[in-house]
């Protein structure tokens, strides 16, 4: 038995590059969607994308891309199984700004900005690029501050990235 399972499609990925381009404002914009869109067909018909998966014994798609994984790939439906997402939207819900910030211990300015990378600690994750973008644009936008929450064999590499680049306070 050979099982996928994968997020992403080519129906799906076309219509966010048709999306991307509606929203663009400059022409340019749009050409270098429509290229992108023109590499990714080619990729996907000329190395057999629409069809590599049609005889898997099972394939596990995200809940909200059932409809266009089985076009894209030419699946049976009856070989489909959808695990939904697993999140409670009675429990986890929104909370107001001021108080979540105040219960983790926050305390950032009302309007200051909070960027959150949550997850493994592993370089392929790219939080050192976070960090990187931080130290960057620290001098305009002095009330943002990045939350981190994970743990993992980048944690030690990460601190001392905190350290270099003077964010101690910031995250």
């Amino acid at each position: 038995p050979f099982v996928v399972m994968f997020h992403g499609n080519f129906l799906g990925l076309v219509k966010a590059s048709l999306g991307r381009q509606l929203r663009a404002r400059r022409p340019l914009a749009v050409l270098r969607e429509q290229r992108g869109l023109t590499v990714l067909a080619r990729r996907h018909f000329a190395k057999g994308n629409w069809r590599v998966f049609h005889d898997c014994e099972a394939i596990v798609p995200s809940s909200q891309q059932v409809a266009d994984t089985c076009r894209s790939h030419r699946l049976d439906l009856a070989r489909v199984h959808v695990v939904p997402n697993g999140v409670d939207v009675a429990t986890f819900r929104p909370r107001p700004r001021a108080e979540i910030r105040h219960a983790l211990g926050l305390g950032l300015p009302k309007n200051g900005f909070l960027f959150v990378c949550a997850g493994r600690l592993s370089r392929e994750k790219g939080t050192h690029h976070a960090l990187d973008a931080l130290a960057i644009r620290r001098e305009r936008m002095p009330d943002a501050r990045l939350l981190i929450v994970g743990d993992g064999s980048e944690r030690g590499p990460l601190e001392d990235q905190v350290s270099r680049l003077g964010l101690q306070d910031r995250v």
